[in-house]
């Protein structure tokens, strides 16, 4: 189709037009925009170079100083600050808004000003930035009265003076301790009455203690799961140091994180209090917090809670024969390349998903405690797993049979676990589901 003259020039004026808006309005409209944003901003935009921020209320002043990355509060009490309640803080000044000018008050008490619930100053190096009077929330709730320097009270959102009346004790630290669980190389952990257990790291996932001797492997789960535990430990109050003399001298356990040279290891001392709470106190700090979290679990790291319960341990690649023997079932499974199957090609296939679930299923049993009688103890065995690899070269080995006396226990041991143990018959009958399975 062909434009006439007419409907060219219209086109090309209308071109122009667009442009000319883009190039000359637009700017300028949204110049105008921005204008009217400062206009309506509480705190002026430097306040994001914030570098202190002090908060004045009845009987108390809360200041909070930079350091790099970090926050510390200074006062009242000299600690690390926690950095979501001052980002918190700094996003609801940089977010503030004036809702509405009222002018110069007449009656500041009317407006919940005198006293003033909160006086908030932003500093940048030594320039104040920012100086603000907060008093109450409006009926509805939805914005609270403040007065500016030049004297105009104006409505603010309401989340500002939620994060400025938070108690002086939410801007400390609420960890009982940070640290980077990467780090660790090695923790001791002494509980009173009990000896000392030491777990140390060995490559990146492995980890070991020493019992009378012999090497006891941890489980790869459990215990970096044991070390993260003490991170995950928060403030419930603060105690006053002054409360606590003579507490430590004895504390009902304690935990030492030896971390990566060159950082210096961190020891946590815990003493138990009324109704089942702790206290615990950082070595070489003051500060002394009453425990939010399960002190007395995480003071048990013995050996039978944190060591390795696998039962079977191969590498599923190196697994070239698996022979399974019950009082009921007897059943052998090769592997040749990646593909299982029946010794017999005549017996049927295997399905590869369930065979894959099988392997799983075998690396996933686990003993529940170990038994105090030596692996002999055993015999004679209902259950016997045997898992070999080239050459029928045996990577592993399990044995088993009912707990007398019990329900639903069984007795068993394998090579690798070097134990008696106690497990479920319903693991074992997990890999029995699974076996029966198999058959496509």
């Amino acid at each position: 189709m062909t434009l006439s003259r007419t409907s060219r020039v219209l086109f090309v004026a209308a071109a122009l037009a667009v442009a000319a808006f883009a190039l000359l309005e637009l700017p300028r409209r949204r110049a105008a925009e921005r204008t009217a944003d400062d206009a309506r901003r509480l705190f002026p935009p430097s306040s994001a170079q914030a570098d202190r921020v002090e908060i004045a209320r009845s009987g108390e002043r809360v200041l909070l100083l930079a350091r790099g990355a970090r926050w510390d509060v200074l006062e009242p009490v000299h600690d690390a600050a926690e950095y979501s309640r001052v980002a918190t803080l700094l996003d609801a000044m940089a977010r503030a808004r004036i809702e509405r000018s009222l002018g110069q008050a007449d009656d500041p008490a009317r407006y919940g000003l005198v006293p003033a619930v909160a006086v908030v100053t932003v500093f940048a190096e030594r320039d104040t930035l920012a100086h603000l009077e907060l008093g109450s929330l409006t009926v509805d709730g939805a914005f609270a009265y403040a007065r500016r320097t030049d004297g105009d009270v104006v409505l603010v959102p309401a989340a500002l003076l939620s994060a400025v009346a938070l108690p002086a004790a939410a801007f400390r630290d609420q960890n009982l301790v940070r640290f980077d669980p990467a780090e660790v190389e090695a923790f001791t952990v002494r509980r009173d009455g009990h000896p000392a257990v030491r777990w140390t790291r060995r490559g990146r996932e492995a980890w070991f203690t020493l019992v009378a001797g012999d090497t006891v492997a941890g489980d790869s789960v459990e215990v970096p799961a044991h070390v993260r535990r003490f991170r995950g430990m928060r403030v419930r109050s603060f105690v006053d140091y002054s409360d606590t003399t003579g507490v430590f001298t004895r504390p009902s356990g304690s935990v030492t994180l030896y971390k990566r040279a060159p950082a210096p290891p961190v020891t946590m001392r815990f003493v138990a209090r009324a109704a089942g709470t702790y206290w615990a106190r950082i070595d070489g700090e003051s500060r002394v917090i009453d425990v939010q979290g399960d002190v007395a679990s995480a003071l048990d790291a013995a050996p039978a809670v944190l060591r390795d319960r696998r039962l079977l341990q191969f590498d599923p690649p190196r697994a070239k024969r698996i022979q399974v023997v019950t009082a009921d079932t007897s059943a052998v499974l090769v592997r040749a390349g990646d593909a299982w199957a029946l010794p017999n090609p005549a017996l049927g296939r295997i399905d590869p998903g369930a065979a894959a679930d099988f392997v799983r299923a075998l690396r996933a049993l686990r003993y529940r405690s170990v038994l105090d009688a030596p692996p002999s103890d055993l015999e004679p065995a209902a259950f016997t797993l045997v898992v070999a690899g080239d050459g029928d070269t045996i990577l592993d080995e399990m044995r088993g049979r009912p707990r007398a006396g019990t329900t639903g226990a069984w007795v068993v041991t394998s090579r690798s676990s070097r134990v008696l143990s106690e497990a479920t018959s319903a693991d074992l009958n997990t890999v029995m589901t699974h076996l029966r399975r198999l058959r496509v």
